[in-house]
């Protein structure tokens, strides 16, 4: 009863204007209560006010008021000494904006009237929800990320939450939604990786729902070209050099292309789809190859050149290759210089090259099998061919 008649004292009062009752009874050395508030002056959509009322003199009574607005549910007075009201919004969108007018009591002696405005924020959309994306590696993420409802002023924070066999990535940030995540990811294996992204909305200080991303990474073909030569045997028959993607032709396309000199184009050349190739022309080969189930694909180049037969080139004497037969040290010396000098089995496989840029030097072929090989040899003066053969 006693907080009960305070209020009703207070709410006379106040109704009466007689704002001058507690200077009178300050003039007369009566102490009245000074109110002290804590609060916080926004929160958010469904949250609590958690406003604290205290004075400077024990015992002191309170009374309150409000005026709200976009605010539901709504005690509009009390005399609690604290004000815990969950406040929820009218329209989810738009701020809310509640005023408390509080007034204290204390020695006959009323406060002056202390007001508590706090805004209630919106609660931020959640981010929308996308089909799981996918891409070759190398390509552009290109996430497009918005909020719904989609509040002015939205914000939206990313981490990267998880990845495997994936480079590329940046690990957070955040912008205003909608938000777009541009990473160039690479895949570092021969297996499909993935990155993903948590996503969360925040609008002030009020936060709403995550949302995950994943996002897959496709490796590229791996494609094992190699250089290599059409060369003359014995009997000058030219044979043909084999270019091998290493790849099958269940799970792959290919195309093939070779390079033009004269419109400095790689023009394709018709037919050619399997794994391999075989190049009958001296140039600069080019494969595509694509991945049936991934559609992802790589590019791949390989050189192949001509070796004649060693009795169709003009002796040079002052060339010497030696020793022939050879175990492991193979020794050139020439009158020019050697600019490079590449080694071809008997496939037309290039398994050895080297720069030169002197007039003499030394190979080890110690690590190569036995066979016979060419040797071809670019000086100063011209492309030497000579057959050696490996104990």
């Amino acid at each position: 009863m006693k907080h009960t008649l305070h209020f009703f004292l207070i709410t006379i009062f106040l109704l009466s204007g007689i704002n001058s009752f507690a200077e009178n009874k300050s003039n007369n050395n009566i102490s009245c209560p000074i109110i002290q508030v804590s609060f916080n002056s926004t929160i958010c959509n469904g949250g609590t006010t958690n406003i604290t009322l205290s004075s400077d003199i024990a015992g002191t009574s309170y009374a309150w008021s409000c005026t709200s607005s976009n605010l539901t549910g709504i005690i509009t007075n009390g005399d609690n000494t604290n004000i815990n009201q969950a406040l929820n919004l009218v329209d989810a969108n738009n701020n809310g904006y509640i005023t408390y007018s509080v007034i204290g009591f204390a020695n006959g002696c009323f406060s002056g009237s202390q007001d508590i405005t706090i805004t209630v924020n919106p609660i931020p959309g959640t981010p929308i929800g996308l089909p799981n994306n996918e891409i070759c590696s190398g390509e552009i993420t290109n996430l497009t990320i918005s909020s719904f409802s989609n509040i002015a002023g939205t914000m939206l924070e990313w981490t990267v939450t998880d990845s495997q066999n994936v480079t590329g990535f940046t690990l957070n940030g955040s912008g205003l939604s909608p938000l777009n995540i541009s990473d160039e990811l690479a895949n570092t294996s021969n297996f499909q990786g993935f990155v993903k992204y948590s996503v969360t909305s925040k609008l002030g200080n009020c936060f709403g729902n995550t949302t995950d991303y994943i996002v897959f990474v496709n490796p590229l073909p791996i494609s094992s070209l190699a250089d290599g030569a059409i060369y003359e045997d014995n009997n000058s028959n030219i044979i043909p050099y084999i270019l091998n993607t290493g790849l099958d032709n269940t799970n792959y396309s290919f195309d093939w292309f070779l390079f033009n000199t004269t419109t400095n184009t790689y023009e394709l050349i018709a037919g050619a789809n399997a794994s391999t190739y075989e190049a009958i022309v001296v140039g600069n080969y080019q494969v595509i190859v694509t991945n049936l189930n991934t559609n992802c694909y790589t590019q791949d180049e390989a050189e192949v050149v001509l070796l004649l037969n060693s009795n169709n080139f003009e002796k040079n004497a002052d060339l010497k290759i030696f020793p022939n037969p050879v175990t492991d040290i193979l020794n050139i010396e020439n009158e020019f210089q050697i600019n490079s000098i590449k080694v071809y089995n008997q496939l037309g496989q290039m398994i050895f090259g080297k720069e030169i840029n002197n007039n003499t030097t030394q190979l080890d072929l110690s690590v190569i099998n036995s066979g016979i090989y060419n040797v071809l040899i670019e000086t100063e003066k011209g492309t030497v061919n000579h057959k050696i053969v490996k104990k």
